[in-house]
């Protein structure tokens, strides 16, 4: 950990940036130059990271109301996979390929594993609606609460309110 601190502050006084995936990167290509706590989370991650299994096609999801193409299960396999790591992921291919398909399948299978709380999407206002109906034509038992506007909710304890009823 210490080299890792070492080459992360040396990167830093050659005014060359590194990201954390361009240093985890290193570390893997260098992994014997640098010595990982097997107990830190770090080492964790780097484990998943190359634990390849994880990223297998999901299962069509039961209770969606569609049928999902090989590359959109692979692509909610990416994000559980991610999110197994306790780190996000930004679906950004061409339009019409099912991005808003794969978060709304993300959505019913942790619904169906009890795993979800509210979620947040911040969406262009030109597409909530889109997503809104996408939602209840493909899982309707999903709840859903548009937050734009003058008529939004704007008290914090009226707006608990409404989502508890949610």
């Amino acid at each position: 950990m210490r080299e890792m601190l070492l080459l992360w502050q040396q990167q830093q006084q050659d005014n060359s940036r590194l990201s954390v995936q361009q240093l985890l990167q290193k570390v893997a290509e260098e992994g014997e130059m640098f010595e990982v706590d097997l107990e830190d989370s770090l080492a964790a991650m780097l484990a998943k990271l190359s634990d390849s299994s994880q990223l297998q096609p999901i299962d069509n999801p039961e209770q969606l109301k569609a049928n999902l193409r090989d590359y959109q299960k692979r692509g909610v396999a990416w994000l559980r996979y991610l999110e197994s790591l306790q780190l996000n992921g930004c679906l950004a291919d061409d339009m019409g390929l099912g991005k808003t398909m794969q978060v709304i399948s993300l959505l019913v299978m942790e619904k169906a594993e009890l795993q979800v709380g509210p979620t947040l999407l911040v969406a262009p206002t030109s597409v909530v609606g889109n997503w809104q109906k996408e939602v209840e034509k493909f899982a309707p038992h999903l709840t859903t609460l548009i937050h734009h506007g003058s008529e939004r909710e704007k008290d914090a304890k009226a707006f608990k309110r409404v989502m508890s009823r949610l």
